[in-house]
């Protein structure tokens, strides 16, 4: 899987303000992850590298297929649940998911709907602002969590 890397915008990594609260709760990675125990960072870090050299293993086809293919799944599954353990917040399915703030990355990303550059909106948009698109600007941008914008996604 590619993901997308913008320049931010901003000298520092840090979102614009925001003059309407976004649609879902933000997560941000950065201030979670200095919220973990070292033991758990070490835990995420490792798993986080296996999961990556898996993937691009795997996008690669390099023999042994089967091995980037275990290092990717179970790397992430490793990923899934600790996180769901140490930094998710009660439970996703009853208390909804916070969606990741991608400012914290350095990914430009829209503040309303969590859009950026390579996954856009269904309907198409651009950058209206710095961290909104053009559908959500004109209130256009789909509601229908079953509607995918991408490949990507």
């Amino acid at each position: 899987m590619a993901v997308s890397y913008v320049e931010p915008v901003y000298d520092e990594l840090s979102a614009p303000p925001r003059a309407l609260p976004p649609l879902v709760p933000r997560l941000d990675p950065a201030e979670a992850w200095a919220r973990l125990d070292p033991e758990v960072q070490n835990r995420i870090g490792a798993a986080a590298i296996a999961a990556t050299i898996g993937a691009i293993g795997m996008d690669m086809g390099i023999y042994p297929k089967q091995g980037y293919a275990a290092a990717n799944l179970m790397a992430a599954d490793v990923l899934d649940r600790v996180v769901c353990e140490h930094v998710l917040p009660g439970d996703p399915e009853r208390h909804g998911l916070a969606l990741p703030d991608l400012w914290a990355l350095g990914i430009q990303t829209c503040r309303e709907c969590g859009c950026v550059e390579d996954c856009a909106c269904p309907e198409g948009c651009g950058w209206a602002e710095d961290d909104l698109c053009s559908a959500c600007a004109a209130g256009e941008a789909s509601r229908d969590p079953y509607r995918w914008c991408c490949s990507v996604c």
